[in-house]
Protein backbone atom coordinates (compact mmCIF):
# COMPACT_ATOMS: atom_id res chain seq x y z
CA UNK A 1 0.00 0.00 0.00
CA UNK A 2 0.70 3.69 -1.10
CA UNK A 3 0.09 7.26 1.38
CA UNK A 4 -2.20 7.61 -2.05
CA UNK A 5 -4.20 4.49 -1.76
CA UNK A 6 -5.09 4.68 2.07
CA UNK A 7 -5.73 7.78 1.20
CA UNK A 8 -8.40 7.35 -0.75
CA UNK A 9 -9.36 4.53 1.11
CA UNK A 10 -9.99 7.17 3.53
CA UNK A 11 -11.86 9.44 1.82
CA UNK A 12 -14.22 6.17 0.35
CA UNK A 13 -14.58 6.02 4.42
CA UNK A 14 -15.29 9.26 5.16
CA UNK A 15 -17.96 9.56 1.88
CA UNK A 16 -19.59 6.03 3.11
CA UNK A 17 -19.53 7.63 6.36
CA UNK A 18 -17.50 4.37 8.04
CA UNK A 19 -16.19 6.52 10.43
CA UNK A 20 -14.68 3.30 12.32
CA UNK A 21 -13.39 2.25 9.46
CA UNK A 22 -11.91 5.76 8.44
CA UNK A 23 -10.05 5.77 12.13
CA UNK A 24 -8.72 2.70 12.12
CA UNK A 25 -7.39 3.66 8.18
CA UNK A 26 -6.15 6.82 9.82
CA UNK A 27 -4.51 5.28 12.44
CA UNK A 28 -2.32 2.72 10.20
CA UNK A 29 -1.22 5.76 7.47
CA UNK A 30 0.63 6.92 10.78
CA UNK A 31 1.65 3.46 12.19
CA UNK A 32 2.85 2.95 8.53
CA UNK A 33 4.91 6.33 8.26
CA UNK A 34 3.37 7.57 5.44
CA UNK A 35 2.29 11.40 5.20
CA UNK A 36 -1.48 12.35 4.63
CA UNK A 37 -1.96 13.76 0.92
CA UNK A 38 -3.21 17.15 0.13
CA UNK A 39 -6.62 15.83 -0.49
CA UNK A 40 -6.59 13.48 2.92
CA UNK A 41 -6.08 17.28 4.63
CA UNK A 42 -8.88 18.81 2.74
CA UNK A 43 -11.15 16.00 3.45
CA UNK A 44 -10.57 15.87 7.00
CA UNK A 45 -11.10 19.59 7.49
CA UNK A 46 -14.53 19.50 5.85
CA UNK A 47 -15.39 16.48 7.26
CA UNK A 48 -14.97 17.82 10.83
CA UNK A 49 -17.04 20.76 10.04
CA UNK A 50 -20.20 18.82 11.15
CA UNK A 51 -19.57 16.53 13.58
CA UNK A 52 -21.73 14.14 14.94
CA UNK A 53 -21.83 10.71 17.31
CA UNK A 54 -21.99 8.55 14.21
CA UNK A 55 -17.89 10.31 13.58
CA UNK A 56 -16.64 9.30 17.26
CA UNK A 57 -14.87 6.92 16.27
CA UNK A 58 -12.68 8.88 13.86
CA UNK A 59 -12.83 12.01 16.57
CA UNK A 60 -11.15 9.82 18.62
CA UNK A 61 -8.13 8.84 16.31
CA UNK A 62 -8.12 12.31 15.26
CA UNK A 63 -7.65 13.35 18.62
CA UNK A 64 -5.20 10.71 19.23
CA UNK A 65 -3.24 11.76 15.68
CA UNK A 66 0.62 13.03 15.66
CA UNK A 67 -0.10 14.59 12.18
CA UNK A 68 -0.38 18.34 12.56
CA UNK A 69 -3.75 19.04 10.87
CA UNK A 70 -5.46 16.02 12.89
CA UNK A 71 -3.96 18.35 15.90
CA UNK A 72 -5.39 21.35 14.72
CA UNK A 73 -9.12 19.78 14.39
CA UNK A 74 -8.84 18.03 17.66
CA UNK A 75 -8.88 21.46 19.09
CA UNK A 76 -11.25 23.00 16.60
CA UNK A 77 -13.65 20.27 17.61
CA UNK A 78 -13.78 21.12 21.02
CA UNK A 79 -13.93 25.38 20.31
CA UNK A 80 -17.59 26.45 21.09
CA UNK A 81 -17.89 30.00 19.62
CA UNK A 82 -19.38 32.42 22.35
CA UNK A 83 -20.55 35.01 19.54
CA UNK A 84 -21.10 32.61 17.02
CA UNK A 85 -18.88 34.87 14.37
CA UNK A 86 -15.73 34.24 14.73
CA UNK A 87 -13.08 31.52 16.29
CA UNK A 88 -11.41 32.14 19.37
CA UNK A 89 -7.80 34.20 18.51
CA UNK A 90 -6.19 31.46 19.86
CA UNK A 91 -7.54 29.17 17.81
CA UNK A 92 -7.42 31.27 14.41
CA UNK A 93 -4.03 31.78 14.73
CA UNK A 94 -3.50 27.95 15.04
CA UNK A 95 -4.84 26.81 11.84
CA UNK A 96 -2.76 30.32 10.29
CA UNK A 97 0.34 29.24 11.85
CA UNK A 98 -0.58 25.49 10.20
CA UNK A 99 -1.04 27.05 6.81
CA UNK A 100 1.91 29.53 7.23
CA UNK A 101 4.05 26.13 8.16
CA UNK A 102 3.10 24.20 4.89
CA UNK A 103 3.95 27.57 2.52
CA UNK A 104 7.82 26.47 2.94
CA UNK A 105 7.28 23.11 1.53
CA UNK A 106 7.94 22.85 -2.11
CA UNK A 107 4.99 20.36 -2.52
CA UNK A 108 2.53 22.36 -0.66
CA UNK A 109 3.18 25.47 -1.89
CA UNK A 110 1.01 24.43 -4.90
CA UNK A 111 -1.67 23.26 -2.74
CA UNK A 112 -1.79 25.65 -0.34
CA UNK A 113 -4.82 27.64 -2.03
CA UNK A 114 -6.78 24.13 -1.31
CA UNK A 115 -6.23 23.81 2.11
CA UNK A 116 -7.18 27.63 2.67
CA UNK A 117 -10.21 26.57 1.25
CA UNK A 118 -11.00 23.57 2.59
CA UNK A 119 -10.51 25.87 5.87
CA UNK A 120 -13.10 28.25 4.56
CA UNK A 121 -15.46 25.57 4.00
CA UNK A 122 -15.10 24.43 7.76
CA UNK A 123 -15.27 27.90 9.24
CA UNK A 124 -18.41 28.68 6.75
CA UNK A 125 -20.39 25.26 7.57
CA UNK A 126 -20.10 26.02 11.46
CA UNK A 127 -21.55 29.48 10.46
CA UNK A 128 -18.65 31.37 11.62
CA UNK A 129 -18.54 34.02 8.95
CA UNK A 130 -16.66 36.42 10.13
CA UNK A 131 -13.69 33.68 10.62
CA UNK A 132 -14.05 32.78 7.23
CA UNK A 133 -13.47 36.70 6.27
CA UNK A 134 -10.54 37.44 7.75
CA UNK A 135 -9.05 33.60 6.63
CA UNK A 136 -10.56 34.84 2.87
CA UNK A 137 -8.00 37.98 3.39
CA UNK A 138 -4.81 36.06 4.49
CA UNK A 139 -5.46 33.32 1.34
CA UNK A 140 -5.60 36.37 -1.13
CA UNK A 141 -2.42 38.15 0.15
CA UNK A 142 -0.82 34.83 0.54
CA UNK A 143 -2.16 34.13 -3.03
CA UNK A 144 -0.73 37.27 -3.98
CA UNK A 145 2.61 36.66 -2.60
CA UNK A 146 2.77 33.24 -3.69
CA UNK A 147 2.00 34.55 -7.33
CA UNK A 148 4.15 37.71 -7.56
CA UNK A 149 7.03 35.39 -6.20
CA UNK A 150 6.71 32.62 -9.24
CA UNK A 151 6.00 35.62 -12.00
CA UNK A 152 9.85 36.60 -10.36
CA UNK A 153 11.56 33.41 -10.23
CA UNK A 154 10.21 32.87 -13.98
CA UNK A 155 11.90 35.91 -15.19
CA UNK A 156 14.98 35.75 -13.55
CA UNK A 157 17.47 34.76 -15.82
Amino acid sequence: MTGTAYGSILALYIGCEWYGHAADVLRELETQGFNLDIASHGLLIRTFAKVDDKMKPLLQAVEASKFAVCKVLAKLSLEESPDHSHLSPILYEKVVGFLDGLKDEDEARTTLIQLYNAFLDYFWQRGLTGTSKMLLEKARKVYALNSASETFQRMDP
